[in-house]
């Protein structure tokens, strides 16, 4: 039973079986050279998750996401920074987390998109100084496998970054991320109480040099009918 729940179980399993699906997308279209780097994956990813999202709602709660890429010269900072806003009327919350994406060709034994291992850490320990809730997204042509994510601090601990040495840590699927994060097991709220709406994504990113955005906006029906949330 999720009846009181702020974020109904539902809701969240239409989330997860939203990024499964965008990741066997992307796993795919990696598979087939469509995209070719980190880069292109992750702005796909954001823009499929925006578009599969819209117009979700349930028990008088609706998903309102919104997808944002920078210019690459822009950019100093994570790949990927997820903000979510939860408006309901007993719960107000802004939190976020951030990632570097990085990618592994699982037949070739590469290392993480062929970077050198201090470049690896130094990405991860970049994040960490912004906050504790950073990861690292490891894209995979491997339907199995999918989308991998590793805590940033793992990385740094381990201080390999061959997808051998990987295997050794413990990891989530995406997928799984989203689940915790909406269940508020992780994400940063510190970080994020100040940027609210699809404005606050923009700052959010500029503040901390992110390419790549998403948004989601979880807000009651409501609240809805008397918020502009597009400002």
């Amino acid at each position: 039973m999720d009846e009181g729940k702020v974020i109904p179980d539902q809701l969240v399993r239409q989330v997860v079986d939203a990024v499964k699906i965008v990741t066997r997308q992307l796993v795919d279209g990696y598979r087939r050279r469509i995209y070719v780097n980190e880069d292109h994956l992750t702005g796909a990813l954001v823009s499929m998750l925006e578009e599969r999202l819209k117009g979700l709602s349930i028990r008088g709660i609706r998903i309102v996401p919104r997808a944002l890429s920078r210019k690459e010269e822009m950019v100093t900072g994570a790949d990927l920074g997820v903000l979510m806003n939860i408006y309901t009327p007993n719960f107000r919350l802004s939190k976020a987390l951030i990632a570097q994406a990085k990618r592994c060709e699982c037949s070739k034994g590469y290392y993480l998109s062929r970077g050198s291992l201090g470049k690896v850490v130094e990405q991860c320990r970049k994040m960490l100084k912004i906050t504790s809730s950073a990861f690292v997204l490891v894209y995979t042509n491997n339907f199995d496998c999918g989308i991998l994510v590793f805590p940033a601090g793992d990385i740094i601990a381990l201080n390999r970054a061959s997808c051998t040495a990987l295997s050794m840590l413990y990891t989530i699927r995406l997928d799984r991320l989203f689940e915790i994060f909406m269940k508020c097991h992780v994400g940063d709220p510190m970080i994020a109480e100040v940027y609210w709406n699809f404005s606050g994504l923009k700052d959010f990113m500029a503040e901390y040099g992110i390419r790549h955005g998403l948004l989601l906006m979880l807000i009651s029906e409501e609240r809805l009918q008397r918020t502009s949330l597009f400002r």
